[in-house]
């Protein structure tokens, strides 16, 4: 499944006498929590999450940086600053303006009184709340229950908001009968969630369908005929063999213009135009939604009826 790389850090005292006796523990701490997020944050098909483990503890600005660099390279998109003991504050800048401004940030610490991580955590993430950086926060510790669940529900509430930035939703058809509630306005999708909205004419679609593999449509048909029988309820005007054959083929050409326009995900309009005059959308849009088709497993392409 799509996914993108997160990076997780930690800042500490500048003083040496502090860092160079806390530095080994405080990177278990960081090692230990990119652990159980690549155990506990699994998604459905089995993959977890790149976890990207900054190369040292930051305690000065040239360490900052280098931090910061190589997170940069390794394109982490969203950033898990840990705190287990005081830090400098001011050390979140060299850090995160070398990775970029433009990215979720959960400031993580602990809660105890041996450790004042959380005194870190509230002198640093409110310095970046200052400066207009949206931060999550989260205090517990490492072995209990109740924070790793608020830890991997952010990781995922995150990968999905890194994910979906940058993709494109291929609108075909536009307004399903004029229905403005789930309609993807341009300007407002791109402001919130950073993906742009491309609209095809359904026409397009119609046309692709002539050059789709029949023998390929005769395979579909099969799967379907011999998966559910006398399940498939044929009424000779609605459905019939070949107005379902018609859906499998808009099935077929909808996978080659997402391939060919580089859609990430699509919608697709069908009333009333399509549905009346060519076929129902049920069914590709079904298809589109599974992880699987005849040709055997495949990952999903989320497909929207009626293009909400």
């Amino acid at each position: 499944m799509k996914s993108t790389p997160i990076g997780i850090v930690m800042l500490t005292d500048e003083r040496p006498h502090v860092h160079t006796q806390t530095d080994a523990q405080n990177m278990e701490v960081v090692k230990g929590w990119a652990r159980i997020i690549r155990e506990k944050a699994r998604n459905a098909d089995g993959s977890s999450y790149e976890v990207v483990v900054a190369s040292q503890i930051v305690h000065d600005v040239r360490s900052a940086q280098k931090v910061g660099e190589e997170l940069s390279r390794a394109n982490v998109k969203q950033l898990i600053m840990c705190y287990n003991v005081w830090n400098f504050p001011f050390l979140a800048w060299p850090l995160v303006n070398s990775i970029g401004r433009d990215i979720p940030i959960l400031s993580l610490s602990n809660n105890n009184g041996q450790f004042p991580g959380n005194v870190g955590l509230l002198a640093t993430d409110g310095a970046l709340r200052q400066a207009g950086f949206k931060t999550h926060r989260i205090i517990g510790e490492m072995d209990d229950e109740e924070t790793i669940a608020k830890v991997i529900d952010w990781v995922r509430a995150s990968e999905a908001v890194t994910t979906i930035k940058n993709e494109v939703y291929g609108c075909y058809g536009g307004h399903s009968m004029g229905m403005e509630t789930g309609f993807p306005h341009l300007t407002p999708t791109l402001k919130s969630l950073g993906l742009t909205v491309r609209q095809i004419d359904q026409l397009l679609l119609v046309k692709m369908m002539e050059q789709v593999d029949e023998s390929e449509v005769e395979r579909g048909f099969e799967w379907f005929t011999e998966m559910l029988g006398d399940r498939i309820r044929y009424d000779g005007k609605m459905l019939t063999p070949e107005t379902l054959k018609t859906q499998i083929r808009l099935y077929l050409a909808m996978e080659m213009v997402n391939r060919e326009k580089g859609f990430d995900f699509c919608g697709l309009k069908g009333q009333r135009e399509l549905t009346e005059h060519v076929c129902l959308g049920d069914v590709p849009e079904m298809l589109m939604n599974d992880p699987y088709d005849w040709r055997g497993p495949k990952e999903p392409t989320v497909c929207a009826t009626e293009a909400d």
